[in-house]
Parts: structure tokens; C-alpha cells; sequence
């Protein structure tokens, strides 16, 4: 049986040395909750967006937590797998949170709806390290949505998933398998990127604004009945906070060819432009749950040979997971929104379009363009209750993209020569990972439980529903 927290509706780059102080730290919050704040710092505990909004979403079931609480899966990770961590031979730069979830669409330098591509999105938890990383919280996430799905894996059908999610990782990351191919062997990727493909700039941007009266966001994004995204907008010096931070992102937080996509010769022009700014929260996530989040519309279009609006989003970067957790030394801990672009510079080819980085204050920001080229797979495009062949398929798939991503970063990084050895190295690792996956589950199992029980846990999550709750009321 799947496993939710019965006692609240939930309705609507290099790794060096362990970061003794951090991992001290979470040790001594003894609590859930506290382990929760420990793991996500830069949360408020006081604001219903921040902190709040974190634990109402990692209450909603195991796989919501688990997608949620990357930290605590890298301080299992530092426990089980010294012999991973030790090892220099096997870094590359991971993507840091590889589940279906983070497996997408995204539009690259051609023109709209013809040059979608796919591959690992969401790199806000990438670093180097140890490549069996990425692989272990790949299974981790399949064996959490199988759960889910009321459908665990026995032995068996862990041991067929742990194969194929080597073999689809072994097969791209030699170059024996490549893109084109694997986007044609899978249908729920195939099926993804017809979608993104036919989607449309002015439809997508009219569920978060009014382009044609007020040129303005909306309030709340329904859907079903209940809200999604909660869209608040900003006035006076939180607004222009906000646009000076899009005015750095134009002048020097973008790449020469995104600068050049503008229709526009300074940052001035470009914020000139700007019709509203809203603080952004879209309910339905968790990894990233509470973290600032700005979009800014832009209703006269502001690129070269395009018509239409434009929506930019602007997102909170912290330091990722792994340095939470005490496994990585963060040297520079100020400009994580350009490290993240950076690496999504290097694992995607190309790269999705316009991406940049920015800061506003002390806080650093990724940059990049909200449009509706972005599709993300769902365990649900898998059926996971329905077979265990369903689990295989999404296996070979996360595998598949994880190890084009590892290539791409190590052919960027002039590291080709390390393909083969790191390669090598897969060979009887599906046994390990089997092993491995069930500490993470178990571990992971226990703190989701603790957190359920827990009443400052339950008072948190009440505290952001509350807030939804007038929201919504204030804007129906």
C-alpha cells in the first residue's frame, strides 16, 4: 500500500570534503520539521509561501517527499557509498535530481514549435560527482512511483529495472545509442514532443495573463476546481527590484546569441517593455517548493522576427542539495544562478533558448523563458500499476537521457577520453544500485512517517492551505 500522511487534506562545481558544519548541523535538528528547515535553509519559516508551502507539499504522499527532500537522499547517499565518493576517477557534472518528473521538453534556438528537443531539465541540483549518483536516484524515483502506483517492486522486478536502467545509461553514454534514435523508440516520448510541438505561444500565456485588456497576470490559474498557481503582483520597489534584476539578466547574465534574440539594444529598452511582475507559486511542485519565484510579462514582443507575448521567469537558486547535505564544498555560494546555467550549457545540446542568470540582493537567480514548449514527462505516461514492464520502460528511458547528459558534459568538458572507463564501470552495478535504493527507500520512508507525525509539520502545512484558501476566496 502507498503511503500518505492521513492526518491533514491536502486539497487543492566540485567535489571536495565533507562540509562537516551542515551535516553537523542537520544532525542536531531533532525534530521532523526542524530537519526539514535544516535541509532547506533559505526557506522563511514565518512567510506561508516559503517554508509552509515546502511541508504541504511533502506531506502529500512518499513520492512528493521524495522528490522533495533531495538533501536527505545525498546524506544516505554519503553513508552507503564511500566507495563512490572516493573516487575521482568517476565525477562528471550530474544533473543532481534525475526522476521521470525532470525528463522534458524545451525550446532550443530555432524557430517556435520546430525546434523542440529533450533531455534531462530542471539542473538546479547539478555538481560533479560520482556518475552512479544520478543512477541511484533515478531507481530511488522509479521504485517511489511504483509505490505509488500500488504496485512496489518485489526482487525481480527490481533487478530487471536496475539492468535496464544500466544498459539504456551504458548505450547512450558510449554513442552507440544517440538522440534521434532514442527519442523514436520510446512512445511516451515521441508522444511528449508532438505536444510541445503543437502548442501555442498566446494560449499557454493567456492561462497566467490578460494579454488583450489590462495586460496584467491573473490572480489564481484554476484547473479542476482547484488552484494551481497562485501569480502575486508586485508594486513599488519589490517590483523594480524585479526588472533591474531582468535589465542584469539582458546586459550580462545571458550569452551574446540570446542577447541577440531581443529586438532591443540595452537593458532599458527591454524593462521598458515589461507589463506586470508577479511572485509565482505553482502548488503542484516540491523539489523546489518555497523558493522565490518571478515572472515578468512582456505583451509587445520583444523578440527579432517573432509575434506574441513573452513570459520570463526568474528563479531562486540556493545552494543545491548535495552541498546541504555536507557532501560538496560550495566554494562560491553567491552565484549559483550562473553555475546552474552553466550547466545546463554543457549537458543539453543545445541548450534551451535565452537562458541566463541573474541577482536580486543576495539571492542568486536562473533566467529563462516560461513558455509552453516546456512538457515534463509523469509517471502517469507509464502506467506503473498497470505491469512491471511499465517500470522497465521508464527505466530505459531515464537511463537513456542520464547518460546522453553524462556524455554531453564530458565531450564539453574535454573529458572525452574518460567515456570509456567511466563506461566500463556500469558493469555489475545494477546489483548495487538494488541494494543501495532500498537503504534510500528505507531511510527516506522513515523521515516522510516522522514528518507526518509531526504537529509543528501539521500546523506548517495548515498555515499554507490557509493561505491558498484566501487567495482563492479574495479572487474567484
Amino acid at each position: 500500500m502507498r503511503m500518505r500522511c492521513s492526518t491533514i487534506t491536502i486539497p487543492v562545481v566540485v567535489m571536495t570534503t565533507i562540509c562537516a558544519s551542515t551535516a553537523r548541523g542537520q544532525d542536531n535538528a531533532t525534530t521532523a520539521i526542524d530537519r526539514v528547515a535544516a535541509a532547506h535553509p533559505a526557506l522563511d519559516r514565518d512567510d506561508p509561501r516559503e517554508l509552509a508551502m515546502k511541508v504541504r507539499a511533502l506531506l502529500q504522499d512518499e513520492y512528493m517527499f521524495f522528490r522533495g527532500s533531495a538533501a536527505e537522499f545525498y546524506r544516505v547517499c554519503d553513508e552507503i557509498a564511500p566507495d563512490w565518493m572516493q573516487d575521482p576517477s568517476i565525477r562528471v557534472t550530474l544533473h543532481g535530481d534525475v526522476h521521470i518528473g525532470n525528463v522534458g521538453t524545451y525550446r532550443s534556438d530555432g524557430s517556435a514549435g520546430r525546434d523542440v528537443r529533450f533531455g534531462l531539465v530542471d539542473l538546479d541540483e547539478s555538481f560533479e560527482g560520482p556518475f552512479q549518483l544520478d543512477l541511484l536516484r533515478g531507481f530511488a524515483a522509479i521504485r517511489f512511483a511504483c509505490k505509488e502506483a500500488d504496485r512496489p517492486l518485489d526482487d525481480a522486478a527490481a533487478g530487471k529495472v536496475a539492468k535496464a536502467l544500466c544498459n539504456g545509461y551504458a548505450q547512450t553514454l558510449s554513442g552507440s545509442l544517440g538522440y534521434d534514435e532514442l527519442i523514436k523508440r520510446h512512445k511516451a516520448v515521441s508522444s511528449l514532443l508532438k505536444k510541445a510541438a503543437k502548442n501555442e505561444a498566446l494560449k499557454y500565456v493567456e492561462r497566467y495573463a490578460d494579454v488583450d485588456g489590462q495586460r496584467c497576470f491573473r490572480a489564481t490559474r484554476v484547473k479542476n476546481g482547484a488552484v494551481t498557481d497562485m501569480l502575486e503582483r508586485l508594486e513599488g520597489p519589490e517590483r523594480d527590484r524585479v526588472l533591474k534584476a531582468v535589465g542584469s539578466y539582458f546586459s550580462a547574465g545571458s550569452e551574446l546569441k540570446a542577447r541577440q534574440s531581443f529586438r532591443f539594444q540595452t537593458a532599458d529598452e527591454l524593462v521598458a517593455v515589461a507589463d506586470d511582475v508577479a511572485r509565482w507559486t505553482r502548488l503542484g511542485s516540491s523539489g523546489s517548493q518555497g523558493v522565490h519565484k518571478y515572472l515578468v510579462l512582456i505583451s509587445d514582443n520583444p523578440l527579432r522576427e517573432e509575434a506574441g507575448p513573452l513570459i520570463l521567469e526568474l528563479k531562486e537558486e540556493p545552494p543545491p542539495a548535495a552541498a546541504v547535505a555536507g557532501i560538496l564544498d560550495l566554494h562560491d555560494r553567491t552565484d549559483r544562478g550562473s553555475q546552474v546555467a552553466a550547466a545546463y550549457h554543457q549537458m543539453l545540446d543545445p541548450p534551451p533558448r535565452l537562458l541566463g542568470s541573474t541577482r536580486i540582493g543576495e539571492q542568486s537567480f536562473l533566467v529563462r523563458t516560461k513558455d509552453p514548449w516546456n512538457e515534463d514527462l509523469e509517471p502517469d505516461d507509464f502506467d506503473f500499476g498497470r505491469s512491471d514492464d511499465s517500470a522497465v520502460e521508464a527505466a530505459t528511458v531515464l537511463g537513456e537521457v542520464t547518460g546522453l547528459a553524462h556524455r554531453q558534459g564530458l565531450i564539453r568538458s574535454n573529458q572525452i577520453d574518460r567515456i570509456e572507463p567511466i563506461r566500463a564501470k556500469v558493469d555489475g552495478l545494477s546489483a548495487v544500485l538494488q541494494g543501495r535504493s532500498l537503504a534510500i527507500e528505507e531511510r527516506l520512508r522513515r523521515e516522510y512517517e516522522a514528518l507526518c507525525a509531526d504537529p509543528k509539520a501539521q500546523e506548517l502545512a495548515r498555515k499554507a492551505n490557509d493561505y491558498i484558501g484566501r487567495v482563492a476566496k479574495a479572487n474567484p
